[in-house]
């Protein structure tokens, strides 16, 4: 399909077909998977004693504590861990390709000073990461054949979709690249969930990809309890320190504070990220997080494997105390959003009139020298 001849129509005519084929090569049981409720990302996961609902846990990037991130490295050894998903990021090249890539330039994972959207996929493909052992630059494509091969059709995907890009381009690339294939054994809205930066990009991905899980990324805990009210099908990945702070007070409880959420686990879900310490990880699991990212899959599986109600209890008192460098930082994290989130953007109006320097007035020479005469 050429992207000249590519609209938003034709774009859900494809895509439904391929969702379509897709379902009907599985089995008749398999068949009734395009139901919400049986999206790989909705599965429960329960400790050991049954007592207690888990986060799944996805790896963030990959497993980035030992493999260079977003790499084929990094996802197979999470998926060897035992993870149930994988997040990683999507950028657009010079020359419209979706390739995942967390940073908008080349040097911190690559070491070259560029930026991604002024290189084609034919440059980009070459490089390999700096750290060891050295990974190539995926496609988005590359990435959807890894997970859709055998023994890894069982993982469900975060994509976050970076917001440097334009989002009307960037998402209907994704929505091209998804029903052009490879396809999976299961449809790909049932795998694969979209993570916004802003509502804009919501909305988008609303428009060209529809039947597609979304949550918002991000801090800022008062922009999501917008989102709560003014998009009721969307859910939240946000930065745990937010949530853990003051303003993030009851709004875990908020998300799943609705009648289908209770009755049939069609609602909301709260993610996090990024849990790295055993500390944060048990912090988690009490708060009801549905699915938590982690640099250190290995570490939350260790922690998982051995939960229950004595081992819960047992490290209980120690989780709950908040030390005096978490208050101050937590208060300072919650200052900062109120100032920037709520304050900068009211005054900013009125500054740029002080700062922004007036024009100087231009006079003719000849115009002004006749006036004296």
């Amino acid at each position: 399909m050429r992207a000249a001849a590519f609209n938003r129509r034709t774009l859900t005519s494809a895509f439904d077909h391929v969702r379509i084929c897709t379902t009907m090569s599985t089995t008749s049981t398999e068949s009734t998977a395009a139901s919400p409720s049986k999206a790989f990302f909705r599965q429960p996961f329960y400790s050991q004693d049954g007592k207690t609902r888990l986060p799944q846990f996805t790896a963030h990037r990959g497993f980035n504590k030992i493999y260079p991130e977003n790499t084929l490295e990094a996802f197979q050894a999470a998926i060897d861990v035992g993870c149930h998903g994988l997040e990683t990021d999507v950028q657009i090249s010079r020359d419209g390709v979706v390739v995942i890539s967390h940073d908008p330039t080349l040097i911190r994972c690559f070491g070259i000073n560029k930026k991604i959207n002024e290189c084609d996929w034919e440059y980009l493909s070459t490089l390999e990461t700096i750290r060891e052992p050295r990974g190539k630059m995926l496609r988005l494509s590359d990435f959807l054949e890894f997970v859709s091969s055998k023994g890894r059709d069982h993982v469900w995907v975060l994509l976050d979709i970076k917001r440097n890009n334009p989002a009307k381009v960037i998402v209907k690339k994704i929505a091209e690249t998804l029903t052009s294939g490879p396809y999976s054994s299961q449809p790909w809205n049932l795998r694969i969930v979209l993570g916004c930066w802003n509502s804009s990009y919501l909305a988008v991905c609303k428009e060209y990809l529809p039947t597609f899980q979304t949550v918002l990324i991000g801090f800022d805990v008062v922009a999501a309890r917008k989102v709560l009210r003014t998009f009721p099908e969307v859910s939240f990945n946000l930065n745990f320190k937010s949530v853990k702070g003051p303003l993030g007070y009851g709004f875990i409880d908020a998300v799943h504070r609705n009648k289908a959420y209770k009755e049939s686990n069609k609602g909301r879900f709260i993610y996090g990220w990024t849990f790295n310490t055993p500390r944060d990880i048990r912090w988690a699991i009490r708060k009801n997080f549905d699915a938590v990212l982690t640099d250190d899959p290995a570490l939350f599986k260790q922690i998982s494997d051995v939960w229950d109600d004595e081992y819960s209890k047992r490290h209980e008192k120690e989780d709950n105390k908040v030390t005096l460098r978490e208050r101050l930082f937590l208060t300072l994290w919650g200052l900062w959003f109120v100032f920037f989130g709520w304050v900068f953007p009211l005054v900013y109006p009125y500054l740029q009139r002080f700062l922004v320097a007036k024009p100087a007035v231009k006079t003719n020479v000849k115009e002004s020298s006749a006036s004296t005469r």
